[in-house]
């Protein structure tokens, strides 16, 4: 049977040696058991860091949906582009 993780918000409240900690560790347990991680997050460094695709919401509604690579601020929604803008 396929597994799946559902994380909401889960690096927020860590320190960055633990936070880099986990997300490595997430990643490396989710490729080794073949784990789909749904990832709920602000932090656009710890998408990048697990996710391979993205979705993008904002009040409610899907602004964009694609891979990783192509979440930068030239994208299209200018909603997604100031949140890109904004995490720097």
């Amino acid at each position: 049977p396929h597994s799946m993780w559902l994380l909401d918000e889960p690096f927020s409240a860590l320190d960055p040696v633990l936070r880099e900690e986990m997300l490595s560790l997430v990643k490396k347990l989710a490729a080794e058991r073949g784990i789909t991680v749904l990832m709920v997050t602000h932090h656009l460094s710890d998408a990048k860091a697990i996710a391979s695709h993205f979705v993008f919401v904002a009040n409610g509604k899907v602004e964009a949906v694609g891979e990783i690579d192509a979440l930068t601020a030239e994208h299209p929604s200018k909603t997604l582009q100031a949140f890109v803008r904004a995490a720097g």
